[in-house]
């Protein structure tokens, strides 16, 4: 797998795709891909590896995103190979349409904090007290949940 897809690279990729997408499948062969497959042939890949190793990336902590621009090489060199190349024992692509088997169950998001309305009050307080001139935009922001950019956009006469 790892000679073919080197020769891929030099002979499709790196000739019909921006230096930067030629790079990035490179990249992604090397770090994820040969690892997995390299030694192995063509034919010798079934859609169940291909399930496994979405499974063992997506363990990894990668986004369901990273895991696509994982697979497009692969699914890529893949195609070439059924069209190109006369190996009858390479039948299918088994790395087609397998964004429905990636399933990411992390959250990535940060969680959000909210001040509680006991530390909103005492924040006001003090803005009141020590810097009065920011007591009303901060009142308006907190009241209303602007956002800063949102805030810094309103017309203050």
């Amino acid at each position: 797998m790892q000679e073919y897809f080197e020769s891929w690279l030099k002979s499709y990729a790196q000739l019909n795709c921006k230096y930067s997408t030629s790079l990035g499948y490179h990249r992604v062969l090397h770090r994820y891909v040969y690892p997995q497959f390299g030694d192995q042939a063509f034919a010798q890949v079934t859609r169940q590896d291909a399930k496994n190793f979405i499974g063992h990336l997506a363990e990894q902590g990668l986004s369901k995103g990273t895991i696509l621009n994982i697979l497009t090489p692969i699914k890529e060199g893949y195609t070439h190979a059924l069209i190109e190349e006369s190996d009858a024992d390479l039948t299918y692509n088994p790395f087609l349409q397998m964004g429905r088997w990636i399933k990411v169950k992390k959250d990535r998001r940060p969680p959000i904090n909210p001040y509680t309305p006991k530390a909103v009050a005492l924040f006001l307080a003090t803005l009141k007290e020590y810097f009065p001139q920011w007591y009303v935009f901060y009142f308006c922001m907190v009241r209303s949940g602007l956002r800063l950019g949102e805030m810094l956009g309103l017309c203050w006469d």
